[in-house]
């Protein structure tokens, strides 16, 4: 029973196992939409290196909305939210 790692406790007030909860609830949430971000950018970027101009355009409201629903629930910083939308926009655009 050398190991350095610290161990986890887990709470023992009433309140503090509430939050607990709380945020392994929120965390699972928090993964499952970040995770959905990178399939859709992921996607996009195949998109575009197909060069496919119209599929492209419905794959792009889609990131814009995600990555705006992100952003505003802080998944993800609104700069660069901002930045992944220009930069997405100006590849599908230099394609075309």
């Amino acid at each position: 029973m050398a190991d350095n790692e610290p161990k986890k406790m887990k709470p023992k007030m009433a309140t503090a196992k509430k939050r607990f909860i709380q945020s392994q609830k929120r965390r699972e949430v928090n993964k499952a939409a970040r995770s959905q971000v990178k399939s859709q950018l992921r996607s996009l970027r195949e998109i575009i290196q197909k060069r496919d101009a119209e599929q492209g355009q419905q794959s792009l409201q889609k990131v814009y909305s995600l990555l705006d629903k992100a952003a505003k629930k802080g998944l993800v910083k609104p700069n660069k939210a901002s930045r992944l939308k220009s930069r997405l926009s100006a590849q599908l655009h230099a394609m075309s």
